[in-house]
């Protein structure tokens, strides 16, 4: 066996057992004979001569830093550093108790690393992100890129990656979607007045004004991201046949808290998105009541009759507002929206009531001068913005006069869709993705946007009396 140095020894033999063996991550054996020698070290410096009263806890990993020299973490969350090593902080000098850890892994550059508990949890210290958590039983934690994977018995694995920066906008990937083009030119639908007239008289009817649901929360994930299991609920309808059964759902992704759970992800990687109704995370197993796989590169932006998340078919994806259009500036794209479910008219246009590009629909009865699913409107040409309005409301005006508004859906109100933002209420922080993501809530693009403006009067003040309906060219 090859002797082990003491602790805080330069010896350059110990730091070449960890390159030469690949113990960079787990260190088990040799943990044990460190353990040995080790007896008592000051927390985050390096160890003493002086013998403890009472044996310390035992080491259970020595990891490497990459600026030099390493670390050993105890099975209380003790860390100490040796050789140059800089000590972040530990479970002990935080006051933090838990289970017993199992495991620890550094960050890339050395600026931080990740304690793994047999529960599961994950402790960062330094810059390491917060990526999140595992599930019980829990063996070990291996670094993966800019993240960490946490490692089950008999061999399961699951990777925790930090999110991508939002670089384009959901819809700027999917070039082929209807919902891109411009509408200014589209004709005005014969019966636009009596279909304006009904949806202002909607809102009107139901609170007064135009809402935002902000709960369709939409996920960008790397293309490392795992693959976990998505299984049909019981008494529900399938996934398009091209979905499988995976999807590469974070493990921190969370469906909106709304009775639909709307969970959406898209991987610019692949170009591909994923869309679920009735998402259900339950410990960790996945599962959903409706909902498919899209090739953002080919998709028109509606899903193949009967599949998809809305009830219209027509994609979330490509038309809801995304944090990432809000951080761009713009909303390069028709808005979704909804409309009152007793104000929903069955389009006979359609084998499936839908108004085309919709290729279905849940409104139930024949309604004339009201609004179908896959209804399209905009403001009129030359429609002047109002002023006062929030950056959100700007560019939620600016899309509709260029490429309008979809219903996609019905509800209890009139309202347009969007992500879900995160949000500070008193001294509670409400994360949406882009927090859930490792984003502070104050670089929120929404939140931002918005202000302290509440989401019923986002879009109070836009001229929704200026609406004309539109027909797609060769619908």
């Amino acid at each position: 066996m090859t002797a082990i140095p003491p602790p805080g020894s330069r010896e350059d033999s110990f730091l070449g057992l960890l390159a030469s063996s690949g113990v960079v991550e787990r260190r088990k054996a040799i943990a044990v004979v460190v353990a040995a020698a080790l007896v008592g070290p000051t927390l985050g410096c390096a160890p003493t001569a002086a013998l403890a009263a009472k044996p310390a806890p035992p080491i259970v990993e020595a990891v490497a830093d990459p600026q030099g020299g390493y670390w050993q973490v105890a099975a209380n969350g003790g860390v100490f550093a040796y050789d140059g090593a800089k000590f972040y902080g530990s479970l002990p000098d935080a006051k933090i108790k838990s289970g017993t850890i199992v495991g620890m892994s550094a960050t890339q550059d050395g600026n931080g690393y990740w304690l793994l508990s047999s529960t599961g949890k994950v402790y960062p210290f330094g810059q390491a992100p917060k990526l999140g958590d595992g599930g019980p039983g829990a063996a070990a934690i291996v670094s993966d890129g800019a993240g960490y994977r946490i490692v089950y018995p008999h061999g399961k694995s699951v990777a925790f990656l930090p999110p991508v920066p939002f670089s384009t906008p959901p819809a700027s990937l999917m070039p082929k979607s209807i919902f891109n083009s411009n509408v200014q030119s589209w004709a005005v639908d014969p019966s636009s007045s009596a279909l304006v007239a009904n949806m202002v008289a909607q809102y009107q009817g139901a609170y007064g004004q135009v809402g935002v649901n902000t709960n369709r929360p939409v996920y960008e994930v790397p293309a490392g991201q795992a693959m976990v299991p998505v299984a049909v609920q019981s008494g529900c309808k399938d996934f398009t046949a091209d979905t499988g059964k995976k999807a590469p759902i974070p493990p921190y992704a969370k469906p909106g808290d709304s009775t639909d759970n709307i969970l959406t992800i898209y991987q610019p990687s692949t170009e591909t998105a994923w869309e679920f109704w009735e998402a259900a995370d339950t410990d960790g197993s996945w599962s959903a009541c409706w909902g498919g796989k899209l090739d953002m590169a080919t998709s028109k932006g509606v899903f193949p009759y009967p599949f998809g998340e809305t009830a219209s078919g027509i994609s979330n994806l490509a038309t809801e507002i995304t944090e990432a259009d809000v951080a761009s500036g713009s909303i390069n794209h028709a808005i979704a929206f909804q409309v009152l479910g007793y104000e929903c008219d069955w389009s006979g246009t359609s084998a499936h009531g839908g108004l085309s590009p919709a290729d279905r629909t849940d409104c139930g009865q024949d309604i004339s001068g009201a609004p179908a699913e896959g209804q399209w409107f905009r403001f009129a040409p030359g429609t002047q913005m109002p002023g006062g309005l929030t950056p959100f409301a700007q560019m939620v005006f600016k899309a509709i006069l260029s490429y309008g508004m979809v219903a996609v859906d019905m509800g209890g109100d009139v309202a347009i869709e969007a992500d879900m933002n995160g949000y500070v209420d008193g001294t509670t922080t409400v994360e949406g993705p882009w927090e859930e993501e490792g984003n502070p809530v104050s670089t929120d693009p929404i939140n931002n946007a918005t202000g302290t403006t509440p989401p019923y009067e986002l879009v109070a003040n836009l001229p929704w009396s200026d609406l004309q309906a539109v027909d797609p060219p060769g619908h």
